[in-house]
């Protein structure tokens, strides 16, 4: 504290640092002394060591038979350990209001994220159905042609049969059934080409349908992970809102206590 001899004959402003004496609320704080107004509340201060304290006080102002001001009578208790802790509370609920809003500002950003990549999974997903929609079909078709192949090998085979009687018939006739074997001939040579070439075609089917087999076992397995991965991700997304929800209100709750605070 002060002496009285440090204060005696002494400005008020001594008691006040320079941001606070030069203040438009300095001035209009002697105004309403000046005004005979009864003045309290809570004042930043200078003690003896040039530190600045907290005062809650009051002043009266005392007016002579002039109607003169006489002098200014202050009570004041030091409230600075109380002024400083809610400070420090007002400084940490901003802090958090802060925290809260940027919480609640990556939690849209999550969200929008997340819808997106619902729907591009979406997107992938349904490209797979119907890929393996495809391959299904291009399955029956291969079984369909098998089929057709199939048959072209029965006919090749009956028509090697006759083609063979044929020549048989034609060695009795001697002479006279020299051409027709040969054209008996052309005809098994023909049949056996087909049949050779309807067996690499019924090959080549089958590993078709080996593949397309490969190819729908690998797709579902991909559809399965694809279905499984929509639904995690449409449970994040709910997580998410559940926190975009809650921030708001966090932020709501927050900003209430700052301005009750501020009050």
């Amino acid at each position: 504290g002060y002496g009285l001899e440090q204060i005696v004959g002494r400005h008020h402003r001594m008691f006040c640092s320079p941001e606070v004496y030069n203040s438009r609320e300095y001035s209009e704080f002697w105004q309403k002394l000046q005004r005979g107004d009864f003045v309290s509340g809570e004042f930043p201060r200078v003690n003896s060591k040039g530190e600045t304290i907290w005062l809650r006080a009051t002043y009266n102002p005392i007016f002579d038979s002039n109607n003169k001001l006489y002098e200014v009578v202050k009570f004041a208790t030091d409230v600075t350990a109380q002024v400083e802790k809610n400070q420090q509370e007002r400084e940490a609920v901003d802090h958090a209001y802060k925290a809260a809003q940027e919480t609640r500002q990556n939690t849209r950003l999550g969200v929008s994220v997340i819808e997106n990549s619902v729907a591009r999974m979406n997107e992938v997903a349904s490209e797979m159905h119907k890929v393996s929609g495809d391959i299904n079909g291009l399955s029956s078709q291969s079984g369909k042609i098998g089929e057709i192949v199939e048959t072209i090998r029965s006919i090749a085979n009956q028509t090697n049969l006759l083609a063979l009687n044929a020549a048989v018939e034609a060695a009795r006739a001697g002479t006279h059934g020299r051409s027709f074997a040969v054209v008996a001939n052309e005809v098994r040579s023909l049949a056996a080409n087909i049949n050779t070439a309807s067996q690499e075609i019924a090959g080549m089917i089958d590993r078709n349908q080996q593949l397309a087999q490969l190819a729908q076992k690998n797709i579902t397995a991909n559809l399965a992970r694809a279905d499984s991965g929509v639904a995690l991700v449409k449970e994040a997304g709910d997580v998410i809102v559940n926190i975009q929800n809650n921030s708001e209100q966090v932020v709501e709750a927050i900003g209430n206590v700052t301005q009750h605070l501020a009050r």
